[in-house]
């Protein structure tokens, strides 16, 4: 469904876990589509790996210097997820009532996922690309 629509997640198939994710073009920095008990979301995932909190935390803050010119090319408002002691960071759109035990709208979810993606993707990889890692 999403290939008809983006290549972004084009060469990559599902496994057995909750989530699936391509590279964003820099090292340690991925897409990722999840999909939990009862709620979905897409993501942009920072982590480079080992000791490298400090520079997690610079990417994240960085992005967020942008928040108001990212949020509106995706179109709303935006999870900006850095927690202090936790090496990941991530930014996130999150969709309520759409998880797995949710099945009834599964199409309509995807849909939904794959929309939010393409937005984000928009939204994020001018100032990724910006990046100078």
């Amino acid at each position: 469904m999403a290939r008809k629509r983006t290549a972004l997640h084009g060469a990559v198939s599902p496994g057995r876990s909750n989530w699936i994710g391509t590279g964003a073009g820099k090292r340690g920095l991925s897409y990722a589509y999840l999909v939990r008990q009862h709620e979905s979301a897409v993501e942009l995932y920072i982590d480079r790996g080992g000791e490298s909190d400090n520079e997690n935390a610079k990417i994240f803050d960085e992005l967020k210097a942008h928040q108001q010119q990212i949020e509106a090319v995706f179109g709303g408002s935006l999870e900006w997820d850095h927690v202090e002691g936790r090496r990941g960071c991530r930014v996130r759109y999150t969709i309520k009532g759409s998880g797995y035990r949710d099945g009834e709208s599964s199409a309509a979810t995807q849909e939904q996922l794959i929309d939010a993606m393409i937005r984000l993707e928009q939204a994020l990889s001018p100032w990724v690309s910006a990046l100078k890692l």
